[in-house]
């Protein structure tokens, strides 16, 4: 699943698999880690433990059709709290429902289909959208990693050549902090 130029990461996705179908979380985590190894898939029924189970979970892949709730309204639930990579992965989909999951902020969009062959898609986007997600944070880190010590580190400004007088200026630390990585 894995291209060379690729690097494996080196931890286990925690995934919370959500739907209502009993049946089909057995058969998804039986075929999803088989697909892909390094994500180990836990299967809830019940919609209302979701908001319990997210802190330990790098990705939730969603159902949309749920008794109690319907997949979008828990992804704005858990958008209150949470930013983890959600998947609506859906057997009920249209334009519409693709169109509301993503004004919630869900990441993807996948519909179910018959045969196993979407199990393969949807490991990837799994990763995908864990490697998308984990880049973005690592990015925002840096540059606000970046930001702090321009301005809080005298050592950093000797580094960059700014002087006591150089400091006083508006512009004088600006091409500093904003260099990218």
């Amino acid at each position: 699943m894995w291209t060379e130029q690729e690097k494996k990461p080196a931890k286990t996705i925690h995934v919370l698999h959500v739907d209502d179908d009993i049946d089909h979380l057995v058969i998804s985590k039986i075929i999803i880690e088989k697909y892909e190894p390094l994500i180990q898939v836990t299967s809830l029924s019940k919609a209302s433990e979701v908001l319990n189970q997210i802190k330990s979970k790098d990705c939730i892949v969603l159902d949309y059709d749920m008794p109690e709730i319907d997949g979008i309204k828990l992804a704005t639930k858990i958008r209150e709290i949470s930013d983890i990579p959600i998947i609506l992965y859906t057997g009920q989909g249209s334009d519409e429902v693709a169109s509301a999951a993503f004004e919630v902020g869900i990441d993807d969009y996948i519909l179910k289909e018959y045969g196993t062959s979407h199990y393969q898609v949807l490991s990837k986007r799994i990763v995908q959208t864990v490697k998308k997600r984990l880049e973005r944070t690592l990015r925002e880190s840096a540059r606000d990693l970046r930001v702090k010590l321009c301005f809080s580190t005298p050592y950093l400004n000797y580094i960059n050549n700014i002087t006591p007088q150089k400091y006083n200026s508006k512009n004088a630390i600006k091409p500093h902090c904003n260099k990218s990585l």
